[in-house]
């Protein structure tokens, strides 16, 4: 909120408006592997994301990023096949590393 209270001027000053991301998750949508507080949390970020689009668009657009796994050291606390089927449920089939330089590999693989 105080972020894009901040934003909010130049926002409203520009002519074609602009875009405030949200980040969530989609343990705020289903219930996954993450912890109660963690999704819940970020269940609350969806709803203040839609409730900030009822209210500041069509000019300003609120959206969200959604991520899943992220195969960060709590990620990888998961086993090879459930790891597997959260990869083959992700929409656009891509991983998320932890770490810049896997991040750079994967991103370069995409471009081939």
């Amino acid at each position: 909120m105080h972020l894009l209270r901040k934003a909010l001027p130049t926002l409203n000053a520009n002519e074609d408006g602009g875009v405030f991301l949200v980040t969530a998750s989609i343990a705020g949508i289903a219930p996954s592997g993450s912890s109660m507080p963690y999704s819940v949390t970020k269940a609350a970020a969806i709803q203040l994301m839609k409730c900030l689009a009822a209210t500041q668009g069509p000019k300003i657009r609120i959206n969200a990023v959604l991520p899943g796994i992220l195969f960060t050291e709590w990620g990888l606390r998961f086993g090879p096949e459930k790891l597997q089927g959260l990869k083959d449920k992700a929409l656009l089939k891509k991983e998320a590393c932890s770490d810049i330089e896997n991040f750079f590999n994967l991103a370069n693989l995409a471009e081939d």
